[in-house]
This record gives C-alpha cells, structure tokens and sequence, in this order.
C-alpha cells in the first residue's frame, strides 16, 4: 500500500507505531531504514509482566516483539513519554486504554487536521457513541480518549478510524484501497 501511494518502502524515515498489537507491528521489517516512535508505557507493558497473560497474549506476536530489544540497540526506536510534534504538522497524543500506551496521530491538513485514530476507535461507532472497543487495558482511559480524539479533531471532524470499512465511505476512494483523507 505504501508503494502505491508512491513512496518506497526502505525510503521511509519513521513510523509511529501506536501500539504493539501484532496487526500493527509486526510489520516493522517492511521499513529498513525507519526510526519507530512508541509511547514508553506500551513498550513497558508487551516486555513486563502482564503482556504474556492470558487476556492480552492473542493479541501478541512475541518474536516481533524480541525486535523491539534489537532495533533499540540499533537506535531505531524512540521511545516517548506523552504528546510530542514528530514534524511540523504531525503529532502523537498518549491516549492509553485500548493498550496502556496507544497513542493517535494527528496531521494538520488544508481541510483541517485529521485524527488517525488507530484501536483508540476501531469503529465509528465507539468514537461517536462512546462505545468501548473490546480489548481494554484500562476503560477510564479509553473513554477519554474519545473526548481526546474529538477535541483534537475540532469542528471539521476529520477522524479515520482504526478498522471501519466506513472511512472509504466518509472519505471517497481514489483507487481500489486507496482512500483520500484530506
């Protein structure tokens, strides 16, 4: 996908890793070059003591996990604590509660700034109604971060969420898995 929107994948700098579920790190060999950005609460709960229970171990990929210990030596990962401007124009926001440190990422557009939400909203639906998702590290949070990804939005309202086939829908795609945000 990423070579379909025209840029390569060993020419990637960095990737913001919102968290370490497996659908959404395990792909991390595809960028080479890349430094990955992580909250340190997410890289200190998949390496402690609760990652490898029972209730969060399916959404694990432990070897690609053994790569985070790796790729820090080879001072590719960032680790971060909280909100942080990655470029002009682009952040991450520790909103916690699907995973302890999920982060969304925000990117200010001409159309206003968008909100890539990640597991903070698989769906439309849990933004919008305030419906939890059903993996939960910590519910307080994941509720929060629904008033989090809204504000962060504003009045335009440009929020992707994680895993909803609607966002084709609500944004318009250009080509076949191919959707234009903003």
């Amino acid at each position: 996908m990423v070579e379909r929107a025209g840029v390569k994948p060993a020419d990637v700098p960095v990737a913001l890793i919102t968290h370490l579920h497996y659908d959404h790190w395990a792909g991390h060999g595809l960028f080479p070059v890349a430094e990955f950005w992580i909250q340190k609460d997410e890289v200190a709960f998949w390496t402690g003591p609760y990652g490898p229970r029972p209730a969060f171990r399916q959404s694990a990929n432990p070897e690609a996990l053994a790569r985070l210990v790796t790729l820090n030596y080879a001072d590719r990962i960032r680790i971060i604590d909280g909100a942080r401007e990655v470029l002009p124009g682009i952040g991450l926001h520790r909103v916690g509660g699907h995973t302890p440190g999920l982060q969304v990422v925000t990117v200010r557009t001409a159309r206003g700034t968008v909100v890539l939400t990640s597991d903070a909203s698989h769906f439309y639906r849990n933004v919008e109604r305030r419906q939890p998702v059903q993996i939960i590290t910590d519910l307080p949070e994941m509720l929060a971060a629904f008033e989090t990804i809204e504000t962060l939005a504003g009045p335009q309202r440009l929020i992707v969420a994680g895993h909803d086939p609607q966002v084709g829908d609500r944004f318009g795609p250009v080509d076949r898995g191919v959707i234009r945000i903003a």
